[in-house]
């Protein structure tokens, strides 16, 4: 899981970057592990973010997705 990754380098305290914070420089510190997979499939029926093609999911897609507990 992408997460854990950043969490266990965000521990290691290295001066690289990790690959998400090379994409996303303003991104801040993961404190706890997120359920996204969970989260992800609880939102797709209502949402279907994985057949789409051509259209990225929203800004709102994306946070009802991270909203999710």
């Amino acid at each position: 899981m992408i997460v854990n990754k950043i969490v266990a380098h965000q521990r290691e305290n290295t001066p690289l970057r990790s690959k998400l914070k090379t994409l996303v420089p303003t991104i801040g510190i993961f404190f706890t592990p997120l359920p996204l997979r969970e989260a992800f499939l609880t939102t797709e029926p209502q949402r279907a973010i994985s057949q789409r093609r051509f259209v990225a999911p929203s800004f709102n897609g994306i946070l009802v997705l991270l909203d999710i507990h």
